[in-house]
């Protein structure tokens, strides 16, 4: 199913515990209920479905990429620009690993730090950062049991470029799997480095709406998305087409 311009897309995850795995652009589809739509550019994502499936069903893994080492320590890089990755970790910060081992690209769930953001729809239950071999990820949790993690290189992350939006499939509007997308709200929600208070998100019509960011991340319900724009430290200014 397309769901993004120059993106390509996954199966749909089996309703059976599953994982999926993929580097550059990629999307997975859930239950045809949410769409996890990325932004283009070099990323990885990996969705966990839990619900529906015996204690005897295995897993069924589909790898695009080589494993990295998982890492031990938050990279200084990360740490000066991520204030939430330098502050003391909480409780709240922990969440369970839906699969032993290290999560992608070597990402390290007890260095990781949880987030609130809004609540909706298509909000997940959870959001956390979590610093990865090279990479910074978010994990989003849903009550579902699925869990979708996005990553970028660190230095993109520095740019403000890991950026994820959700919308609603085309199954909710009686469209067929593969039909595009149809224009919908999306939540979209952003890590951005220390020094950024806010990103603009504009929208079809024109439409603007300034989203303040807290512990280094935003998220909003915006309809029909199309660029978000920060300032950068050192006032820089930049821009990304929404996904």
């Amino acid at each position: 199913m397309p769901v993004a311009p120059g993106a390509s897309s996954a199966p749909p995850v089996p309703l059976a515990r599953a994982e999926s795995a993929g580097l550059s652009h990629s999307s997975l589809a859930l239950r045809a209920v949410v769409v996890l739509v990325v932004s283009a550019g070099v990323a990885a994502g990996v969705g966990t479905l839990t619900s529906g499936s015996g204690p005897s069903t295995p897993p069924a893994t589909r790898s695009l990429g080589a494993t990295r080492p998982e890492i031990r320590a938050i990279s200084p890089a990360e740490s000066a620009s991520f204030g939430i990755l330098r502050r003391p970790r909480r409780p709240a910060d922990a969440f369970a690993a839906l699969q032993a081992g290290a999560g992608p690209l070597g990402s390290n769930p007890s260095l990781a730090r949880s987030v609130a953001v809004p609540a909706g729809a298509l909000a997940p239950r959870r959001l956390s950062v979590v610093p990865a071999n090279g990479n910074v990820c978010l994990r989003m949790a849903f009550s579902s049991g699925f869990a979708y993690w996005q990553c970028r290189t660190t230095p993109q992350a520095i740019d403000g470029a890991l950026i994820v939006g959700l919308r609603p499939t085309g199954a909710l509007h009686g469209a067929r799997p593969s039909s595009p997308p149809r224009v919908s709200s999306q939540f979209i929600v952003g890590l951005v480095p220390d020094g950024v208070s806010a990103v603009t998100i504009t929208a079809a019509h024109h439409v603007t709406r300034t989203v303040a960011v807290h512990s280094n991340v935003y998220a909003a319900t915006i309809f029909a998305p199309e660029t978000i724009s920060l300032r950068l430290p050192g006032d820089r200014a930049t821009s990304y087409p929404a996904p």
